[in-house]
């Protein structure tokens, strides 16, 4: 985030903390540092972010400070001593108005070296700042006005994306001196920033972020596949059908949410998410998105023999995102991206091609609307999906790894 953006003079709340905190330099200091204290602090934690990451929670954070509701973005700071900036711990954090959900965007160590020497990035490395994420007692301050903020706005549960976190698997190295006829095998410890784990969420997934554009004209159909007559699948085949749900009907969507239940079961999208919500409560959330098209909600039904009544295999919910047209810049596309939020088939009708029949008429919707790309997050254990969207030739732009916390909760079970 740039300084034109935020300005950062010395803040009143700062100031007032440590005339308050002065003289008790072994106590924990918490406190809520302005808005303006972000375009000091976040330089330097940001750099220790990988690019994809950093400028997605520059997106944000820019996306709720030019909303009419400044107010959604909280940001807490927690060191041992006196309220210094520069040698705390900051965590930021964002309300959605009306939901009971909220988001942590950020937490790291604000540079406690000072703010003259440019950051040294800690992405896959271990750094003197990097070691200093393991802190009970920081993480501890830090969640506990969290969660009193978050429950003063009936906030229930609390999401937390960051860089995607991996184990890392051992690699060869060769011991000088060593007579041995095979490398020694040495595990090197991954070195991501482990704020969540200290701070007791729950990993729930990592996320495989893919995206799909139309041709140069606009155009969707030219990514049908072709009819594969060795596998004996001809397009069309298996086919299926989209029927709009009528968000007015309460018998409709009390089906349509006993349907997404449905195909939570056995599901390989993000399985552990249910430990903290439910169908009601998730598909609630999608509604209180800022891109919710009302109108984008399906059931999906599969076309039998002629005569016979079409099966209820699924679901879709789609999202708009308005943006300017890559073709004519000047003029907003008000569904230039179409977000595939939510696709679900029930545990009867898996393992039938249809997630491929599915996209084939998600990419006329898209056709439909006018938009310019698709995407969509998928988790990397789903290999079923992966391989539909990739016979698509959806493309990769990132991988993130969400968690979740219950606001609360005594502790949550940290899953290995």
């Amino acid at each position: 985030m740039s300084r034109e953006s935020i300005p950062s003079p010395t803040s009143k709340v700062t100031v007032a903390a440590q005339e308050s905190h002065g003289d008790q330099e072994d106590s924990m200091s918490v406190w809520q540092p302005a808005i303006a204290d972000l375009a000091t602090a976040l330089p330097h934690t940001f750099g220790r972010l990988s690019p994809t990451r950093a400028s997605l929670l520059n997106d944000q954070i820019r996306e709720v400070l030019r909303s009419e509701s400044a107010q959604r973005l909280v940001c807490v700071a927690a060191v041992t001593g006196p309220p210094i900036l520069g040698e705390s711990m900051i965590a930021i954090a964002s309300l959605t108005p009306g939901s009971d959900t909220a988001s942590v965007l950020h937490v790291d160590w604000v540079d406690p070296s000072g703010f003259a020497r440019p950051p040294r990035s800690t992405v896959g490395q271990n750094s003197p700042t990097a070691s200093r994420t393991v802190s009970a007692s920081h993480a501890a301050a830090i969640w506990q006005k969290l969660e009193s903020i978050f429950s003063q706005s009936e906030v229930r549960f609390v999401q937390w994306a960051t860089d995607p976190v991996r184990s890392e698997a051992p690699h060869s190295t060769s011991i000088p001196g060593s007579h041995a006829t095979a490398n020694a095998q040495i595990r090197t410890p991954p070195a991501p920033i482990r704020w969540p784990e200290d701070m007791k969420f729950t990993p729930i997934g990592t996320l495989e972020y893919l995206s799909l554009d139309s041709d140069s004209a606009g155009r969707w159909n030219s990514h049908e596949q072709p009819d594969d007559a060795e596998n004996g699948t001809h397009r069309g085949h298996p086919r299926v059908t989209f029927q709009p749900l009528d968000q007015t009907d309460p018998t409709q969507c009390f089906s349509f949410e006993h349907l997404v239940e449905r195909t939570y079961v056995g599901s390989l999208d993000c399985p552990s998410l249910a430990e903290f919500r439910t169908a009601a409560e998730i598909i609630q959330g999608y509604r209180d998105a800022d891109s919710f098209a009302a109108d984008l909600w399906y059931t999906v039904e599969a076309v039998g023999d002629v005569g016979s009544d079409p099966d209820v295999i699924g679901c879709i919910i789609l999202a708009r995102h308005p943006a300017p047209s890559t073709r004519n810049p000047a003029r907003v596309n008000p569904a230039c991206v179409v977000e595939l939020v939510y696709m679900g088939i029930v545990p009867e009708h898996r393992g039938r091609d249809y997630g491929q029949a599915v996209m084939a008429v998600v990419t006329e919707v898209c056709q439909q609307q006018g938009a310019e790309r698709l995407i969509l997050a998928v988790d990397e254990t789903n290999a079923p999906a992966i391989a539909a969207y990739r016979r698509f030739d959806m493309l990769h732009m990132f991988r993130e790894t969400v968690w979740g916390r219950s606001v609360g909760a005594a502790e949550n079970h940290i899953l290995a």
